[in-house]
């Protein structure tokens, strides 16, 4: 799959190029992608759980702060 052969057609300008892949070679290319695009999402989405939880967290902080600060 590393070596993906495609058909180079020129239209009537240099700049107008248009490749076509094969339909077989196109299915392999997707399923070979899936599951990274599977595991970026699941990154992506513990990332964001992590940030959430962050920000959480600080809020609570901030807020044991101020408190402190006004019963001191």
């Amino acid at each position: 799959m590393s070596q993906i052969m495609m058909q180079n057609h020129f239209g009537a300008v240099k700049s107008e190029e248009t490749y076509y892949i094969d339909a077989d070679l196109l299915q392999k290319i997707k399923q070979h992608l899936k599951p990274q695009q599977e595991y970026l999402s699941h990154l992506i989405s513990i990332i964001k759980d992590d940030l959430e939880g962050k920000l959480v967290e600080h809020g609570l902080n901030e807020t044991i702060h101020i408190r402190g600060g006004a019963f001191s």
